[in-house]
């Protein structure tokens, strides 16, 4: 699993202006308030983006392994570079572009994101390991303060929604809160434990073996404190990636981690 290394870049909800005034000629418009008329222009934006996801052929999976065993960069020549575009990063882009309008009553900030799909190549620039090519495909969609990462492998379906790592003036804010605030760091808390119930798994790019300076190791909120960052990780192993409803089996899963979500971004606001 390798998740983005830092969180997703905030995206906020460009404000819309407001509908002139209909001519004298112009019929009569329907009675709408603000909010419906805002919510109706951004879901046909949103559809007008959106596509169809044929699902992943089995051969894309192995041609996963096949590379990922191989790591040959004169073997990944243009014949073998097309092959990747059609079976694995077009699906990818088709997964997310359908996958966006389904979050966007639950996420708005979606509305303004542009999904990302990953490199291939491995940055081996200050790595021991130099293997040119990662063993996944994956891709990030930016849902404001948090995001939704999704990857596939020769042998793992893997998805997580969060901010995988938080800069240092940041963790210092979500921590605060943690420590010193019931309501905002109680409501992250209480959040993220009905999620674990539910076969949700916290993760983050690096966990302290003990508690933070400062922080009784017997705080109820330890957990949490002990994370450099704040993600789940989504339900999705047996899911069928070859499955044309991925996209809105994946979407079920992301929609209840919402309250979650938005705890995370009161704690590393400070608000």
């Amino acid at each position: 699993m390798t998740p983005p290394k830092n969180g997703p870049k905030t995206t906020a909800t460009t404000p819309r202006p407001a509908p002139k005034k209909a001519t004298k000629k112009a019929p009569p418009e329907p009675k709408a308030g603000p909010a419906k008329k805002a919510r109706s222009a951004t879901t046909s934006k949103a559809s007008s983006s959106s596509g169809s996801f044929p699902g992943f052929t089995p051969s894309a999976r192995r041609f996963l392994a096949e590379i990922e065993k191989r790591q040959d960069r004169t073997w990944f020549g243009d014949p073998q570079k097309a092959r990747y575009k059609s079976d694995l990063e077009a699906p990818m882009k088709a997964f997310f572009l359908a996958l966006g309008p389904l979050l966007l009553d639950t996420f708005p900030a979606v509305e303004d994101a542009t999904p990302k799909v990953y490199r291939l190549y491995r940055d081996i620039r200050f790595s021991k390991d130099k293997r040119p090519f990662k063993g996944h495909v994956a891709g990030e969609l930016s849902l404001g303060r948090t995001g939704f990462y999704f990857h596939i492998s020769p042998t793992e379906v893997m998805a997580a929604i969060g901010c995988w790592q938080l800069e240092t003036t940041v963790l210092q804010r979500y921590r605060r809160s943690l420590v010193d605030d019931n309501t905002i760091g109680g409501a992250l808390f209480d959040a993220t434990t009905a999620l674990q119930k539910r076969g949700y798994s916290l993760i983050s790019h690096d966990v302290l073996a003990r508690a933070p300076t400062g922080v009784s190791p017997t705080h109820p909120r330890i957990e949490l404190l002990r994370h450099k960052g704040w993600a789940l990780r989504i339900p999705v192993e047996d899911l069928d990636v070859a499955d044309p409803s991925l996209p809105k089996k994946v979407a079920a899963l992301v929609v209840p981690v919402q309250r979650a979500a938005l705890a995370f971004e009161r704690c590393v606001s400070g608000a």
